[in-house]
């Protein structure tokens, strides 16, 4: 029995959703931080390279939805005064910490959810082991921003918690770039080989699917 001490809205999420599949989930989608800080020109640490993503990505998600995945947005939501080492973005409550409006039509629906995270792993200090576990989806697909940062560190956090059939679709995560301060391509690269090597999690990619 999922315990009470799991909030209301995330066990309903899950009873409604192994309701729904019948308790066979064949994916579950992570969509990291496709929020208008990282997204929106206005964003506090906006990025061509993000926004690029969003065409690919929402027709990427259209089709997996209509063929049964399971979709959990992981948006940041900081609070003053947490420690980063970044522009203070994604405040809680905040316009920052929403999911794009490009991305909006699918919240609300079945089969899709929203994990609100103050870490770069999406594990951290938040119920998505949870979900993922009483879900038991045969594979678990990331996507998102950004690549060497929350992408990694959930990757990493999926991981070392013991999940398999991981999957990165390599052409919808990107990372930013700031000269002299952080170097996107670089990082972006260095970071889909430690994926790949070090954490032995599959590269894929989003026409091939």
């Amino acid at each position: 029995m999922i315990g009470s001490i799991i909030p209301e809205n995330t066990t309903d999420f899950i009873r409604k959703t192994l309701v729904s599949t019948g308790g066979e989930i064949k994916e579950v989608i992570l969509i990291i931080d496709m929020i208008n800080d990282f997204l929106h020109e206005k964003g506090a640490l906006y990025s061509e390279r993000h926004k690029a993503l969003v065409p690919e990505m929402k027709n990427f998600l259209e089709r997996k939805y209509i063929e049964g995945s399971v979709l959990i947005f992981c948006c940041d939501a900081h609070i003053k005064g947490d420690e980063t080492r970044y522009p203070v973005h994604a405040i809680s409550g905040t316009w920052g910490a929403e999911i794009i409006d490009e991305f909006k039509d699918f919240c609300g629906k079945e089969r899709v959810f929203t994990i609100l995270k103050r870490s770069p792993d999406a594990f951290l200090g938040t119920f998505l082991q949870t979900i993922l576990e009483f879900l038991k989806s045969e594979k678990i697909t990331l996507l998102g921003v950004c690549t060497d940062i929350c992408d990694k560190s959930t990757v990493q956090g999926a991981v070392y918690r013991g999940f398999t059939h991981i999957r990165v679709v390599s052409d919808l995560v990107a990372t930013f770039h700031i000269p002299e301060i952080h170097d996107g391509d670089s990082l972006h690269k260095a970071a889909l080989e430690e994926i790949k090597g070090a954490l032995g999690v599959e590269l894929i990619e989003a026409a091939r699917e």
